[in-house]
């Protein structure tokens, strides 16, 4: 493999100079070095979550969900797919592998605008809550319609790292995937509105001139931003019901598990009470057997 290659595309990109690009690293790249190098491209925003922007707190589950986005936004803006397995990236393997993914994310960030990419993944991700209330029942072939919605955009990758299952596995997943994009999405569309104002507000250009056309340019592309979003945001509220009907199921499953860990825990403090009693009963046979010892030492003296 030429690391090299790696370098010399992708370096330039991280406007820190951070982190530093070594042979050493990219032949058994670590996760956090990964995401460092995601992170500080600046690819695709708004793509990833509060939580996801944070790899310490991030468990494997997380980082393979992390990785398929990424290549999902990578291949949606170059058009290909990347010949890369998250699960294989995360177990540090298949190195020559996971440097092709980094050398098309240079491509990718490259190209620049990655707004549509953003949105067709986020969408898919927002698509199985959508199309639950559109029909809810189970079709033919045995799996639910939001299943196949969250299977068909990646049909091998997510099954194959166990991030969805069989039918059924896929409600369980539905609603946190609705959260995650809400905490990141609000947030996000904020930023874009904020961006705007700012370029509004600025020293007033001379109508033509350059500057006044970059100018327009800036809030064209920030408005076209901020609609991905819009319609992502948009996509997900029409799903609130569904979460809450989940969400009410799992406050249900929640008070059986109180209800039992109350049980046990009673159970627990009987088992002690009755521990405490033979305690004492041992002490007073103790006692007793120490006099009955007195009495007789007594007897021979």
């Amino acid at each position: 493999m030429d690391w090299q290659t790696t370098i010399n595309a992708l370096q330039p990109l991280l406007p820190s100079g951070r982190p530093k690009l070594t042979q050493e690293l990219l032949s058994r790249p670590p996760f956090r070095f990964l995401h460092d190098i995601v992170t500080s491209t600046g690819f695709a925003p708004g793509l990833f979550t509060a939580a996801e922007q944070d790899a310490r707190s991030m468990d494997k589950e997380a980082k393979l969900a992390y990785l398929q986005k990424l290549q999902d936004a990578i291949a949606a803006v170059l058009g290909q797919p990347v010949p890369a397995r998250p699960s294989k990236i995360v177990a540090g393997l298949e190195p020559e592998a996971t440097n092709t993914m980094l050398q098309m994310l240079a491509a990718a960030v490259q190209q620049g605008d990655s707004a549509a990419a953003v949105q067709a993944v986020l969408g898919r991700l927002a698509e199985p809550a959508n199309a639950a209330s559109g029909a809810a029942g189970v079709s033919t072939d045995g799996g639910s319609s939001r299943h196949r919605a969250l299977t068909a955009p990646t049909a091998g990758g997510l099954r194959d790292q166990g991030l969805v299952g069989d039918a059924g596995s896929a409600d369980e997943d539905a609603a946190p995937v609705v959260f995650a994009r809400l905490d990141n999405l609000l947030p996000a569309l904020g930023r874009k509105m904020e961006e705007a104002r700012q370029v509004l507000t600025g020293t007033g250009a001379a109508v033509g001139s350059a500057e006044a056309w970059a100018r327009c340019g800036k809030v064209q592309a920030i408005a076209q931003d901020a609609a991905v979003l819009a319609k992502c945001l948009d996509n997900l509220f029409s799903s609130a019901h569904i979460v809450a009907a989940e969400a009410a199921a799992w406050r249900k499953e929640a008070d059986k598990l109180a209800a039992r860990v109350e049980q046990e825990e009673r159970a627990e403090e009987a088992a002690a009470g009755a521990g405490q009693q033979r305690v004492a009963e041992l002490e007073a046979a103790v006692v007793a057997a120490r006099q009955r010892v007195a009495v007789l030492a007594a007897r021979r003296a």
